[in-house]
């Protein structure tokens, strides 16, 4: 029932939404130990802080969301109370996903692939320790390498003994001038390790848009294009899943010229104020990850209830704008949203979990 009333409110897109949202993704800690070229951390958090898992819990009973992501501005697996917030949120019926560098040393992976956890998506931008020092600030390619090796073991002694293979493992690749030319050599290097799929994304402008020239300078679409083409072909013959040919199948031009800030022409296809919602650190409620820097607050999930915030005049304005094809931010301009067709993958990939 919750499938259908969330799709029906993506398809007709009311300003006052019946249904909860079925996906949240919430904030577990704004730490980091990374200086990450394409981070928008380092500007926009002052005093960094940790969810705790009372505070997890106070906002997730209210919503019983069938997705989590616990993701946001830090490396999630900083927070000691991680692996119980999965464990809580499996046993209450979510598919759970988190997204981490896994550069840290000391995580008990062993733990965390029995935790009930059903995607892991790691942050690894390059194919050799040079570039990933270039990009990621520090030189833990090595440790990432080898912590990827050591959750794919523990994925396979835990099918042995009868246990679907989770998490799910994928790669996140964010396409920028230091790593277009190694896109086909991730793909080799994600497939050699063990990893069910590589998902890249073109860097994003917005929010640091000072930094244009040291991510982007002398990219042109053509140039990335035929670099993904090359990562396709490769993971094609050699059996890799990645998203390439969704990416290639004419929406990439549109969002890497909008990742250079040329706008996007598709803003009205945006769902994600009718069954989504972005929970900071602080527990405060905003549209979606785009506004997780930003002062942009609809409530406070420790303060009020979730039916107050959901219908409330800031939502319901958001939810109007979109609706007349404007932009409730110029932010918005550098986003490929998330339409009718995303949502259904989503909820088949809820349902295979």
């Amino acid at each position: 029932m919750k499938y259908i009333r969330s799709g029906l409110a993506v398809l007709f897109k009311p300003l006052r939404v019946g249904a909860l949202p079925i996906h949240i993704i919430i904030e577990p800690t704004t730490f980091c130990p990374l200086k990450c070229r394409m981070c928008k951390r380092e500007k926009y958090v002052a005093s960094p802080s940790h969810m705790s898992f009372e505070g997890f819990k106070r906002i997730f009973d209210q919503i019983r969301p069938l997705r989590l992501t616990l993701s946001g501005l830090g490396e999630s697996l900083v927070n000691p109370a991680l692996v119980d917030m999965i464990r809580y949120a499996n046993e209450s019926g979510a598919a759970v996903s988190t997204t981490t560098s896994l550069a840290l040393s000391g995580i008990n992976m062993e733990q965390l692939v029995m935790s009930g956890l059903k995607r892991l998506k790691v942050s690894l931008d390059a194919a050799d320790s040079e570039t990933y020092e270039k990009i990621r600030g520090l030189d833990l390619f090595d440790r990432v390498v080898d912590n990827i090796r050591t959750i794919v073991a523990l994925k396979q002694k835990k099918q042995s003994q009868l246990f679907s293979a989770q998490p799910y493992l994928c790669l996140q690749v964010v396409i920028q001038s230091k790593n277009v030319f190694q896109l086909s050599r991730i793909v080799e290097l994600a497939h050699d390790l063990g990893v069910n799929q590589v998902s890249f994304k073109p860097v994003g402008l917005a929010g640091i848009e000072e930094k244009r020239d040291e991510l982007i300078a002398g990219l042109t679409s053509d140039e990335v294009i035929c670099q993904m083409k090359k990562a396709r072909d490769a993971a094609k013959k050699i059996g890799m899943e990645t998203n390439l040919n969704d990416l290639l199948s004419g929406t990439f031009s549109k969002s890497w010229d909008v990742s250079c800030s040329k706008g996007n022409p598709n803003i009205q296809d945006c769902s994600f104020p009718w069954f989504s919602m972005y929970i900071t650190v602080d527990g405060e409620a905003k549209p979606c990850c785009m506004f997780s820097y930003l002062d942009t607050k609809f409530g406070n999930l420790w303060q009020e209830d979730i039916h107050a915030i959901w219908n409330n005049a800031k939502y319901q304005g958001f939810r109007q704008i979109l609706k007349k094809g404007q932009y409730p931010d110029v932010r918005c301009q550098g986003c490929v949203p998330e339409n009718m067709f995303d949502l259904a993958a989503a909820l088949r990939r809820i349902r295979r979990d």
